[in-house]
């Protein structure tokens, strides 16, 4: 079934359409899209935040964490992985809203799993007693959440990593068909000519508006 589109994609889709970018193919358009998954173990990884495990619903906070464990792109473009966002940039990440925090944390998991960047991921035993703590009582009543199943990272040590958002992102050029199209691309991923993570967001699609 054909997941029904948001407005960032029915704009990018309409630019897609318009550019003659006829190789930027739908990725849900069988029972099994494509996914990245943020570490070879498809292990996925909470945050330990403010003392408690994240959770972007703030009715949820510490009953619902988030577990980041893999990316479904939009769109297949060839060899290459094609997301498609409204606003993902920003200079500091406790300004960012609740998509684009997601997105940003979605887009560091990636870069360390590549290795761009050092991973921060810690295994439940390696955690401190009182994060243990934390982590079990989050997922005391979540019966096919075992504590011990998943990664964790610390905001604090997160955001020492990578002190802005912007930085998972690059902006570069893709040439298709004559056209030199703005993009953006996960930092990291300069050199690889494959299974490449392009990002369209709102920035972008206002320059292909002009094209």
């Amino acid at each position: 079934m054909t997941r029904k589109q948001n407005w960032p994609e029915k704009r990018a889709q309409a630019l897609f359409n318009r550019l003659g970018l006829s190789e930027i193919l739908r990725n849900d358009g069988s029972n099994h899209p494509k996914a990245i998954h943020f570490h070879e173990s498809k292990q996925g990884t909470s945050l330990i935040k403010d003392g408690m495990l994240f959770s972007d619903d703030p009715y949820l906070s510490g009953i619902s964490p988030k577990c980041y464990m893999r990316s479904e792109p939009d769109y297949l473009f060839q060899s290459d992985y094609v997301e498609v966002k409204g606003n993902i940039s920003g200079r500091n990440w406790e300004r960012l809203g609740r998509d684009a925090l997601n997105d940003n944390i979605r887009l560091a998991l990636l870069r360390m799993k590549m290795g761009y960047i050092k991973s921060i991921l810690m295994e439940y035993h390696d955690l401190e007693p009182k994060d243990k703590d934390i982590a079990d009582c989050a997922l005391e009543f979540h019966k096919k959440s075992n504590p011990k199943d998943r990664f964790y990272i610390h905001w604090s040590t997160l955001i020492q990593v990578i002190q802005s958002p912007d930085q998972n992102l690059t902006e570069t050029v893709l040439n298709y068909n004559g056209l030199s199209l703005p993009i953006k691309l996960l930092t990291g991923m300069d050199n690889l000519i494959t299974c490449r993570l392009f990002v369209v967001d709102h920035e972008i699609m206002s320059k292909w508006d002009k094209l």
